[in-house]
């Protein structure tokens, strides 16, 4: 295929599809990674789009969300060892809140794996569309307006349907964590599910990749003293930890040898 060709394709993928993962369209059209990267920077000179480790997406007004179909791709060794460590946590017979958040998802699909019987409450689609058919697990979905920038349900109605619930336990991610801001959002709506997850919940658990120790996001989820651990990859530099251990927060490190404690 022409160069001009793959252009207008990986364009018209951008513009159906609303994002891009670099690995697969190198698999579709038969060339290198690097070379697909190559054709993003020709096609910025014309369309407007963020890239991302490992592709692309379409800004949609002021939601500034990676689509869970790029997040999907992203990190997937560090979110299974945090998932593992995760549902290390969970026994059967709880009731256990997962937010829409990728992390979220690959904890659900452990605990499929797992065979645990347990009470998922949640407000993510994907959660429930991977629900097994046979087994232990029973599922709530919360209802409300979908997002299909992460396939979650949110607004009033999910908000209201949350607060009948409780669970022994809620595992939430976010935007953005910092020492001075605590835990925060790039949407009004995850923010406040993720918020009323862990007021409802006896525990709470923080569960995010080394990307986000970055500058604020806008909305406020909680401070640190309303968590009860956080479970993270090996990957973020012992400075950015500091002032959260000083917190007395719990906090798992994951590595390919062991959780540290």
């Amino acid at each position: 295929m022409l160069k001009a060709d793959r252009l207008k394709e990986i364009e018209r993928h951008l513009k159906e599809d609303g994002s891009i993962v670099v690995s697969k369209l190198s698999a579709q059209f038969s060339v290198s990674e690097e070379t697909i990267r190559r054709d993003l920077d020709s096609l910025s000179q014309t369309l407007s789009f963020r890239r991302v480790h490992g592709g692309a997406y379409l800004l949609k007004g002021s939601d500034k969300e990676v689509p869970a179909t790029l997040r999907e791709t992203f990190f997937t060794a560090e979110k299974c060892l945090i998932s593992q460590k995760a549902v290390g946590d969970i026994s059967n017979g709880d009731t256990v809140m997962l937010d829409s958040s990728t992390t979220a998802l690959f904890i659900a699909r452990e605990l499929f794996r797992q065979k645990k019987n347990v009470l998922l409450i949640t407000n993510s689609q994907k959660i429930i569309s991977e629900v097994p058919e046979t087994g232990g697990v029973e599922a709530i979905c919360i209802g409300g307006h979908l997002r299909k920038e992460t396939w979650s349900f949110v607004g009033p109605a999910a908000f209201d349907a949350l607060r009948g619930l409780a669970a022994d336990m809620a595992f939430v991610s976010c935007t953005s964590i910092h020492p001075q801001f605590a835990m925060t959002d790039n949407n009004e709506g995850e923010a406040a599910i993720r918020r009323l997850m862990i007021e409802r919940s006896g525990r709470s658990t923080l569960v995010i990749d080394h990307t986000k120790f970055e500058k604020p996001a806008t909305h406020k989820i909680c401070e640190f003293d309303e968590l009860d651990e956080i479970i993270l990859d090996s990957a973020v530099a012992e400075d950015l930890l500091e002032p959260i251990r000083q917190t007395g927060l719990g906090l798992h490190v994951c590595s390919d040898a062991k959780p540290e404690e």
